[in-house]
């Protein structure tokens, strides 16, 4: 420690006498460092604009998470029509993502489970093409379906509910929970 004596000062306060010491070495070390980390810091991301700011880091976060999770089929701003796909490959593609997302509430064969049956008449959110998407994309969150437009591009969208308008439709598949909805005639 400090060879220094403790050097009482001449004033007295209700009997509390104060020493007049220097500080410590080392908390005058980390002060002083943290004054030149303060320089070098202002210089490094505010002045000369070298290093990233939390703001521009999270700008970045964001444009690589929009790149990964984006709307469109991949390029920035691109339009995918939504119209019923009917290659065997996109509904191949549909049925992958099915499987993958959908059947746990929907079931293997669209007969229902915790979601709505997809293989009878009876829609309960309508059944033309274009509603089954808008179903998809924003989901149902008072019956529990999250909405896909943010983990599944519009691509991916538009070839499940291709999937479902071609395979499920009207198969009235074995173990279907009730119909529930307003039946759908098509168009």
């Amino acid at each position: 420690m400090s060879q220094e004596e403790d050097k009482l000062l001449d004033h007295n306060y209700d009997g509390i006498q104060e020493f007049d010491n220097p500080m410590p070495t080392w908390w005058v070390g980390l002060f002083v460092f943290t004054i030149i980390w303060a320089v070098v810091y202002l210089f490094y991301f505010e002045i000369t604009g070298m290093g990233d700011t939390q703001l521009d880091e999270y700008h970045n976060e964001l444009a690589a998470a929009e790149k990964l999770y984006s709307v469109g089929d991949g390029a920035e701003g691109a339009v995918v029509e939504i119209a019923l796909l009917t290659s065997a490959d996109e509904i191949a593609e549909g049925e992958k993502i099915f499987k993958m997302n959908c059947s746990s509430c929907h079931g293997q064969a669209g007969e229902g489970g915790v979601g709505p049956n997809l293989g009878d008449s009876k829609w309960i959110h309508g059944g033309d093409f274009k509603s089954i998407v808008n179903t998809i994309t924003h989901g149902v969150p008072e019956k529990g379906m999250i909405s896909w437009e943010p983990i599944l591009k519009t691509k991916k969208i538009v070839q499940v509910a291709s999937y479902i308008d071609q395979k499920f439709r009207n198969t009235n598949p074995p173990n279907g929970k009730a119909p529930e909805g307003d039946e759908y005639q098509g168009e």
